[in-house]
């Protein structure tokens, strides 16, 4: 099930960045699926799994199926955390964790549970790397659709870095 989940994350990551949402979100949901069902995991499993569970949630959010979004975040959340242990220097886990708890605190904002946004932005606080998001303020940060990431957690989706590392 891993390399399936893997492989089917790569092609929704493909499909996304050609503007094919429908077939992005027809292979995230089995890639998260067979990533979470997997016994057998390499080392950084977990981290794979965190961040297809990431893309899957930010195209359900684009999408409006924000209550979706809601829960397959809050399932990372639950298997990062035991991981990451309590806040303190930053490590993969933690960075991970924080980055979960600042996608969550955005999908609960559309979803207008204001207290559990709350929670979730500052759990992202203390987990996420400073000024990662924007300062990490309620709202703020770019993970969120028309933000400086493309409405997504990674980066620029029209390739590479122009010459001299400028977008």
């Amino acid at each position: 099930p891993w390399q399936r989940g893997s492989a089917l994350f790569c092609i929704g990551v493909a499909r996304q960045q050609a503007g094919d949402e429908a077939g992005a979100l027809e292979a995230f949901r089995p890639a998260v699926a067979a990533l979470a069902e997997a016994k057998a995991r390499p080392p950084q499993g977990h981290i794979e799994l965190a961040v297809a569970r990431l893309w899957f949630a930010d195209l359900l959010s684009k999408r409006g199926q924000h209550k979706e979004a809601r829960k397959a975040l809050e399932e990372s959340v639950a298997e990062l955390r035991p991981l990451a242990g309590a806040p303190g220097p930053r490590t993969t886990d933690r960075g991970w964790l924080g980055i979960t708890y600042f996608a969550l605190s955005d999908v609960c904002r559309h979803l207008k549970d204001t207290g559990a946004a709350d929670r979730a932005a500052r759990e992202a606080g203390q987990y996420a790397v400073a000024g990662f998001f924007g300062g990490g303020g309620p709202g703020g940060g770019p993970w969120r659709p028309g933000g400086p990431f493309g409405g997504g957690p990674f980066g620029k989706k029209d390739g590479p870095p122009g010459k001299g590392g400028k977008n």
